[in-house]
């Protein structure tokens, strides 16, 4: 197997990982603020957006697929991030 294969496919299925435990979680807590109808209003919008996003930026935060503090810091700021929440 060559090098390439197996970078792709680790890069595949840890972004498949971020996204099944992050997204469902984050809009959950978006749509409890009144501040986030826009996002649950363009649903499909936001999910293309997160998904081209994570897919670039997963390399970097693979932590959050297999650390669960880390998964839910990542979360609460994604969260206050997209809802202009200031801590």
């Amino acid at each position: 197997m060559e090098p390439w294969t197996i970078i792709v496919s680790i890069w595949l299925s840890t972004w498949c990982m971020l996204m099944w435990r992050t997204y469902s979680v984050s809009i959950r807590m978006i749509g409890k603020e009144p501040e986030g109808h826009y996002i649950i209003k363009y649903k499909v919008m936001h999910f293309i957006v997160y998904a081209l996003g994570m897919f670039v930026m997963t390399p970097f935060i693979w932590q959050v697929t297999f650390l669960e503090e880390a998964r839910r810091k990542w979360v609460i700021a994604y969260v206050n991030g997209i809802l202009g929440k200031k801590k």
